[in-house]
């Protein structure tokens, strides 16, 4: 008997001792490193309930927000930080902040000039060893990332994870112009320079500019490079990339694979598909800035700008109208001189 009033006075005393127990390990869950910010999270629940789910969190490094586990606390702590949208990390040269420590060394590499990693094929650097693997895959053709949904591949992680997130139905990065809506931030920031027609990436050698790098880096390897190793087996004609070749064979094959869906007609190229589309619901998007006329296409109305260039057909310049007035005997003279 007076064991078992040992025991159960054991038994108490851990259950007096397992608040203070549990209080201890929430706090040693999300006690920052030296240098980070304690992520501010907001919960709805009572506060045991907090305390509860917290305390699995740390025995397994479980995010509680979204499930996500990784193998060591400070990376679950960093984690938080994408959920919370702190960035507690500053760059003291040009105060860009991140939520990662390790984005903030990678990013200061940059500012220091530092790029050990480089490329043996093409002599490209990087700051990273990962990246540089990733690059690799460039010249290898490599796709190591498979989506388990779809079988697509591709080289990068992070464009496997982006593109998971289309299955998943996420884009939670919308733009506040038209609603458009993307899986990726970065998405979002290239689409945002349609609306201001901001052109950030100027091409050095004929001074051209582009909205998106991706475009930017085409120009310079289709235009400037000089090199096409793609060519037509019909013609001869070389491409400096493979879908201009795929684009000039469909000439030879006669194949249209794009087709109008209200009249059946079918083209060689899926971006004749909205210009022509048009014709159908009659709408004309491209205003002349001179005078207002609008056309169903970009290039008609490029080539309209130019009957109000100066001494074109069709200007209505002042000093040409009175020459055609004195030149033109069919014309009365509106003011004639008075005779006495």
């Amino acid at each position: 008997m007076c064991r078992t009033e040992v025991h159960s006075d054991c038994r108490h005393e851990k259950e007096r001792k397992r608040p203070r127990e549990e209080t201890e390990a929430m706090q040693k869950t999300f006690s920052p490193e030296p240098g980070q910010k304690e992520p501010q999270l907001s919960f709805a629940g009572s506060a045991s309930g907090i305390q509860a789910t917290v305390l699995r969190a740390d025995k397994r490094h479980g995010c509680h927000l979204c499930g996500k586990s990784f193998a060591q606390r400070p990376t679950l702590v960093e984690h938080l930080y994408t959920h919370t949208g702190e960035k507690p990390f500053q760059c003291p040269d040009c105060n860009k902040c991140f939520g990662r420590a390790s984005s903030l060394t990678m990013h200061r590499a940059i500012h220091r000039g530092e790029r050990p990693h480089q490329c043996p094929d093409c002599g490209k650097s990087f700051t990273q060893r990962s990246t540089l693997v990733a690059h690799m895959y460039t010249h290898t053709g490599e796709k190591p990332f498979c989506c388990p949904d779809c079988n697509k591949s591709f080289s990068r992680s992070s464009s496997l994870s982006s593109h998971r997130a289309i299955h998943r139905g996420e884009r939670p990065h919308c733009c506040p112009d038209c609603g458009r809506a993307f899986t990726r931030r970065s998405g979002l920031i290239a689409h945002l320079r349609i609306h201001t027609g901001e052109k950030p990436y100027c091409c050095a050698d004929c001074g051209r500019c582009f909205s998106q790098r991706s475009a930017f880096r085409e120009h310079q390897r289709v235009v400037h490079s000089g090199v096409t190793p793609f060519t037509c087996t019909h013609c001869g004609r070389a491409f400096a990339d493979s879908k201009y070749l795929r684009r000039h064979m469909r000439i030879h094959t006669g194949e249209k694979p794009y087709s109008c869906p209200d009249c059946g007609r079918c083209f060689r190229q899926s971006s004749e598909i909205p210009a022509h589309r048009r014709t159908h619901t009659g709408e004309r998007p491209y205003p002349c800035p001179q005078c207002g006329r609008q056309f169903r296409t970009k290039s008609a109305m490029t080539s309209h700008q130019w009957v109000h260039r100066p001494g074109a057909k069709g200007h209505k310049d002042k000093k040409a109208r009175q020459l055609s007035i004195s030149l033109d005997p069919r014309q009365e003279d509106p003011d004639p001189p008075v005779g006495f």
